[in-house]
């Protein structure tokens, strides 16, 4: 059954869905009424969130070890940009040839870039690399020019990061901003179908454990939307409508969809529009995506509409401006499917999600 574990996944990574679904509206679209219960109900969320950080498992020092800054620290103005990675990778290979780690310390006011490379590939208990993001923030934000730290995550690497937030609140006047590339704040059905299968087709394989956390009816996305249904810092959550990993994407039920952030899909027509062909993967390479991250850090505001720079839409096929090739990293994304697929073959699973730990018993 090991091909079967390693031909479906890759699959998956390198499929793309047939059609454009609903898009989510952008904020200044909804209606009064509309904003005004969202507001309600996110500042409700957000008063239940803990008010105490957790204890750590993860000593400081396991995690200065595992943070990598390419460019160094310079005391850059723009303060420093932190990047988490998704299932099945580690923060080289998702960021270091990519715009984030190589545009970002020379564009204006310039930013110290650094990644953060989970245990495991993050394939293990999701809450183990949360920790890691909640300490990456501690040891980062007294060395950002700023006093704080933006962080950029990538599918599995946004929950971490909400989850950080949820449990160790000091952690919160820290982030300056938060953008998350196609995450799965609700979880996606992938992981309760890949699971399925490979129960059917191998009884007893289960899948590896931070899987079983991201499938849709998990515990640990249900803790997490208990304890911080919404955002809990200024955060942007960017997706695109042919996410193959991250499923359903469609308007506000879509799992990269939170309350209280700024909610924007790359072919809205007021962005890329339909045709844009971002999937899960490419989200990290993508120009627009990146443009809209970059605006958003910079100015604290998301560019959309006549504000937005759509010669970004187009940057993806014909790799002009931004640094030549910086975005054509078709090569990068297929190695990042590569490895996911490699990982599942390999990672040892289990039948049984993790336990929830005490510090977050009380939101089950």
């Amino acid at each position: 059954m090991k091909f079967f574990k390693f031909a479906l996944p890759l699959a998956l990574a390198l499929s793309t869905q047939g059609g454009v679904e609903a898009n989510p509206l952008p904020i200044g679209e909804r209606s009064v009424a509309a904003a005004a219960d969202l507001a309600a109900s996110t500042h409700e969320l957000v008063a239940r969130a803990p008010t105490t950080d957790a204890a750590f498992t993860v000593a400081t020092s396991t995690v200065n070890s595992a943070i990598t800054c390419p460019n160094g620290i310079a005391g850059r103005t723009g303060g420093v940009i932190l990047l988490v990675h998704g299932t099945g990778q580690t923060g080289q290979e998702t960021w270091a040839n990519g715009p984030y780690v190589s545009l970002l310390p020379n564009y204006s006011p310039g930013y110290d870039v650094c990644y953060v490379t989970l245990p495991s590939r993050s394939w293990q208990d999701a809450q183990t690399s949360s920790e890691y993001v909640a300490r990456a923030v501690q040891i980062l934000a007294p060395k950002s020019k700023t006093g704080t730290v933006s962080i950029i995550g990538h599918s599995q690497g946004n929950i971490n990061i909400q989850w950080a937030l949820s449990f160790w609140p000091s952690i919160r006047p820290k982030v300056h901003q938060f953008v998350s590339l196609a995450g799965d704040f609700k979880g996606t059905l992938l992981a309760y179908l890949g699971c399925a299968a490979n129960d059917l087709l191998a009884p007893g394989t289960g899948c590896q454990p931070s899987v079983l956390q991201q499938a849709s009816n998990s515990r640990y996305l249900r803790v997490l939307k208990n304890a911080a249904g919404s955002a809990l810092v200024k955060t942007l959550s960017l997706s695109t409508a042919y996410d193959e990993v991250v499923v359903p994407q469609s308007g506000t039920s879509g799992t990269s969809y939170l309350p209280g952030a700024t909610n924007v899909q790359l072919q809205q027509s007021n962005i890329c529009g339909a045709l844009h062909p971002a999937g899960h993967i490419s989200m990290t390479i993508d120009p627009a995506a990146f443009e809209l991250a970059y605006e958003t850090i910079r100015t604290g505001t998301t560019p959309m509409g006549s504000t937005f720079d759509k010669w970004s839409c187009f940057n993806f096929f014909f790799g002009t401006g931004y640094n030549n090739n910086t975005f054509a990293k078709t090569a990068d994304a297929l190695q990042a499917a590569f490895q996911f697929a490699l990982g599942t073959a390999s990672y040892p699973t289990t039948k049984t999600e993790p336990a929830i730990r005490s510090y977050a018993q009380a939101y089950l």
